[in-house]
C-alpha cells in the first residue's frame, strides 16, 4: 500500500498519504509554536491544555448539577462564533432557545437577570443591552431547541446544518436529556450515544462538545479525576470514547458554601487528553451574570 500507483485505489490510501500530512503538520507547529490544533475556546487556559477544539475531535464536559458547565459551553459557543468567526449549531435539550438567547445577552452586557427583573433598567443599562446586542447581532451562533429526541434526529439536523451553514463546532446540552426509557441500563445508553456523537464528529469532521450530568458532587478536589470517571454510571462510556474529558469543579457548590463574591475560581480538570497535555484550568465564574472569564 505504500506504492504511490495505489496511494488511493479503491477509497484507500497508501501511508505516504499520511506520512505527508503529518509532516507538514508538524512544520507548521514548529513554525507557529503558538498556534493552536483547532478552534480557540476564548480561554487561553483551556487551549493551554486542550491544544484547541480540533476536528473530529469528541470532547465532554462533565459535572454535578449547578457547576456551571451549561454557562461554560455557551462561552465556548460565543467565543468560537464571534472571536474565530466559525458558525456554531447550539443543541439545547435543557432551556429553550428563548432562554438560552437571554442568558448571552445579559451576560454579554454584564447584567444582572435577578436585578433586572425587580429593578426597571436604567439609562446606563440599556446602554449595555443595546451594545451587547449590536456585538451579538448577525454572529453566526444557531440554536436549536426543537429537536426530534432521538440519534436519527440529531444526526439528520446536524448534517443538513453542516451543509447549508457550514457549521465548525456542534454542542450538546446535555446528553442525559437524551436517555430513554427502553430496555437497555443507563450505562449502555450513553455508551451508545458516545460511540454516536464520535462517530458524527468524524463524518462532519467538527469538533463536538457533548455536555454530561453526573449525579453525585465530589468534594475532595485531591481525588482519581480518572479513576472516578472511567467508574462513574454517567461518565464511563463517555471517557471511553471522547478525545478530551474535563471535569468542572466549584469550592463553592461542593462544599455549599455561601459566597458573595463577585468572581469564584472554577477549576476545569482534564482528566483525559488524546493528543494532548492533562490537567487543571483556573476561570473565574461570574455568578450573577452566569458567565465565564479568563
Amino acid at each position: 500500500m505504500t506504492n504511490r500507483k495505489i496511494k488511493n485505489h479503491n477509497h484507500f490510501f497508501g501511508i505516504d498519504e499520511y506520512i505527508e500530512m503529518n509532516v507538514d503538520k508538524i512544520e507548521q507547529i514548529h513554525n507557529n509554536p503558538d498556534e493552536l490544533l483547532g478552534l480557540s475556546t476564548g480561554f487561553s487556559e483551556l487551549d493551554r491544555i486542550f491544544l484547541g477544539l480540533e476536528d473530529s475531535n469528541l470532547i465532554v464536559l462533565a459535572s454535578g448539577s449547578q457547576m456551571g458547565k451549561s454557562s461554560l459551553a455557551l462561552g465556548i459557543a460565543r467565543n468560537v462564533a464571534i472571536e474565530e468567526h466559525t458558525p456554531v449549531a447550539f443543541f439545547s435539550f435543557k432551556m429553550t432557545a428563548e432562554q438560552l438567547a437571554m442568558r448571552l445577552l445579559l451576560s454579554e452586557a454584564n447584567i444582572d437577570l435577578n436585578q433586572l427583573i425587580h429593578t426597571r433598567p436604567r439609562p446606563k443599562e440599556w446602554r449595555k443591552l443595546t451594545d451587547a446586542a449590536t456585538r451579538l447581532e448577525g454572529k453566526p451562533l444557531f440554536i436549536e431547541d426543537k429537536l426530534d429526541f432521538s440519534l436519527k434526529g440529531i444526526h439528520r439536523k446536524a448534517k443538513y446544518l453542516k451543509k447549508s451553514l457550514g457549521i465548525g463546532l456542534l454542542i450538546i446540552d446535555y446528553i442525559q436529556l437524551l436517555i430513554t426509557t427502553d430496555d437497555c441500563s443507563v450505562e449502555r445508553q450513553i455508551t451508545r450515544m458516545a460511540i454516536f456523537f464520535k462517530t458524527l464528529a468524524r463524518e462532519l469532521n467538527i469538533p463536538v462538545i457533548v455536555v454530561s450530568q453526573m449525579s453525585g458532587l465530589i468534594d475532595d478536589i485531591c481525588c482519581d479525576w480518572t479513576s472516578m470517571l472511567k467508574t462513574s454510571t454517567e461518565t464511563c462510556g463517555l471517557f471511553q470514547h471522547a478525545d478530551i474529558m474535563a471535569f468542572i469543579h466549584r469550592d463553592d457548590v461542593t462544599n455549599q458554601m455561601t459566597s458573595c463574591h463577585e468572581k469564584e475560581i472554577v477549576k476545569v480538570i482534564v482528566a483525559k487528553n488524546r493528543y494532548g497535555n492533562i490537567g487543571t484550568a483556573c476561570l473565574s465564574f461570574l455568578r450573577q451574570y452566569a458567565k465565564f472569564e479568563q
